[in-house]
C-alpha cells in the first residue's frame, strides 16, 4: 500500500496519508497538519495540490468574509475590506 507524502508549507513537516484514507477524500477536504494546525484545503486530488487556509472573519456589519492579516490578529481589531467597518476580534 502507497502513503502519499505532504509537506506542509507553514511548519515543512510531512503529513503521512495512507492511500487508504487519501481515497477517501474529496476536493474541498480540509487536512490539518498534525505538527502546527496548519489548516490545508485538497484543491485537487490527481495530482495532490493543496491551498493553505488563512484565518477568516466575518464583518458582524455586512456579513462580508475576508482573511485576517497577521497585523489584525497581533492588534485583535480588523476592518472590514467591504464596508470600512472597525471591530474587535474575539479571541
Amino acid at each position: 500500500m502507497n502513503t502519499l507524502i505532504v509537506t506542509c508549507p507553514e511548519c515543512s513537516e510531512d503529513l503521512e496519508i495512507p492511500e487508504s484514507d487519501w481515497l477517501e477524500f474529496a476536493e474541498g477536504d480540509v487536512l490539518v497538519c498534525d505538527s502546527c494546525d496548519t489548516e490545508l484545503l485538497v484543491v485537487s486530488l490527481s495530482p495532490p495540490e493543496f491551498e493553505v487556509l488563512g484565518d477568516l472573519s466575518i464583518c458582524p456589519k455586512c456579513e462580508t468574509e475576508f482573511d485576517l492579516t497577521d497585523a489584525d490578529l497581533e492588534h485583535h481589531r480588523a476592518t472590514c475590506p467591504s464596508c470600512g467597518f472597525a471591530f474587535t476580534l474575539e479571541t
